[in-house]
């Protein structure tokens, strides 16, 4: 018997056929993939674009997340223009169902942190990436056809 953390046994190469398949059909190609925009990559960022030092970016950087963890934790409303408005959402106390067992529970109140992005950061996400997205599936279904 194989433990939880194990990964399943292959038992044919029909298999890796379909996981290949699923792989071109419906995941990005690796260079479309998302790459994580990390503090340190926006302190690199700041730094070269106004000829900071790197310490004075991470800086800069640390100081105005403190700002904005600080505000949202009064519950007050962050709204910049052109990016999008972070505020807080109160859910209150309500009645709800253990899927599993189907048994009432209570879902105690809480608060999360909402963020809706303003028109101009909606509109470059809307358009990025897409030509690049299109040309690159154009070519896996012109190596499909040439496989049959």
């Amino acid at each position: 018997m194989r433990s939880v953390c194990e990964p399943p046994v292959w038992r044919s190469a029909h298999v890796f056929r379909m996981f290949d398949m699923f792989q071109q059909e419906f995941i990005l190609p690796t260079a479309t993939r998302v790459r994580a925009l990390t503090r340190k990559d926006l302190a690199d960022r700041l730094a070269e674009q106004l000829n900071l030092e790197f310490e004075e970016a991470i800086s800069y950087v640390e100081t105005f997340m403190d700002i904005v963890l600080e505000a949202l934790g009064r519950g007050d409303r962050i709204e910049i223009r052109g990016f999008g408005v972070f505020q807080i959402k109160e859910y209150q106390e309500r009645k709800g169902r253990n899927p599993r067992s189907g048994a009432a529970v209570n879902v105690a109140r809480r608060r999360t942190v909402k963020f809706k992005p303003g028109k101009a950061l909606r509109d470059s996400v809307r358009e990025a990436g897409f030509k690049e997205l299109d040309a690159q599936r154009k070519k896996s279904r012109v190596k499909k056809k040439a496989r049959t």
